[in-house]
Formats: structure tokens, C-alpha cells, sequence
């Protein structure tokens, strides 16, 4: 189930990462730097690059095409990552019909100061402005878009 084909949430605003970001994981053994040196095999090494690359990406981004449930994961761990992680984390609960655990998903969001909205991005929706309505706007739209009366 992929929600986001052609649509703008794949767009780098979004939904963004670089090596540098991942603090679990290191792209490169040299602290996530990749050398060329004269001696290298460049066949060899453009080969460990891109294993690596997938290996480290890859399930990031195939969890967040098909809004796997384990999204919420990776956008606890590196909600920097997205333009509205808390947002994504709460679509991928009701694509996954997790609803019932959507009071949970608040409270770990609050303790790890997962935002809504990613500062870079606020502008972007006129109704997010006013800190006191966000959360409850959000909710109130998720809950009319995905929950059937």
C-alpha cells in the first residue's frame, strides 16, 4: 500500500537524509567519510559504496513508500529526517489501523519532542501557526480522512 506515489511528500522537503544524520549507523568504517586514494580499486569501492548505501537507505525509504508500521520507528529515532514527522508517524498508524495506539504514539512524542512539523515547513500550513490548535487540527483531520463513521 503505497500512499505517496506521485505526490509531493517525496519531494526533498520532506522527507531528506544524508550518512551524516544516522547516529546508530555508519555509512563508511571512517566515520562515515569515503576516501579515494591511488591505490583503491574504484570498481571495488563504488561497489561497497553503493551496498552500503542501500543497505543503510534502502529500508528507510521503502518503509515510508508503503507507510510500514515500523516508519514510526525511524521517524522517532531521526525525526529530523522529516518535514512532518509526528504528522507521517500518525498517518502510518491509521493506514495501519493502529488508532487505538495513537494516545500512546502523543505521549512518546511529547517525551522525545518528536514535532509536528518540521520548523523549515510551518509556513507552509496557515492553520498550523497557532500552537494552541496544531495538534488537535491534525488529529481532527486524520480522524475524518481515515476513519470511517
Amino acid at each position: 500500500m503505497s500512499f505517496v506515489k506521485n505526490a509531493e511528500f517525496v519531494n526533498y522537503q520532506y522527507f531528506s537524509f544524508s550518512s551524516l544524520n544516522f547516529r546508530k549507523e555508519r555509512f563508511q568504517e571512517k566515520d562515515g567519510h569515503i576516501s579515494f586514494y591511488a591505490t583503491d580499486n574504484v570498481d571495488e569501492k563504488c561497489s561497497r559504496v553503493i551496498e552500503s548505501a542501500n543497505k543503510l537507505y534502502m529500508p528507510v525509504v521503502q518503509r515510508f513508500l508503503d507507510a510500514d508500521i515500523a516508519l514510526v520507528d525511524d521517524i522517532v529515532d531521526y525525526s529530523f529526517n522529516y518535514g512532518y514527522p509526528l504528522i507521517f508517524a500518525l498517518i502510518s498508524y491509521y493506514l495501519n489501523n493502529q488508532e487505538a495506539a495513537v494516545p500512546d504514539l502523543l505521549k512518546k512524542a511529547k517525551e522525545k519532542k518528536l514535532p509536528l512539523v518540521s520548523p523549515r515547513l510551518m509556513n507552509r500550513i496557515p492553520e498550523l501557526q497557532k500552537e494552541e490548535v496544531k495538534l488537535d487540527y491534525v488529529l481532527d483531520k486524520l480522524k475524518h480522512y481515515f476513519v470511517s463513521a
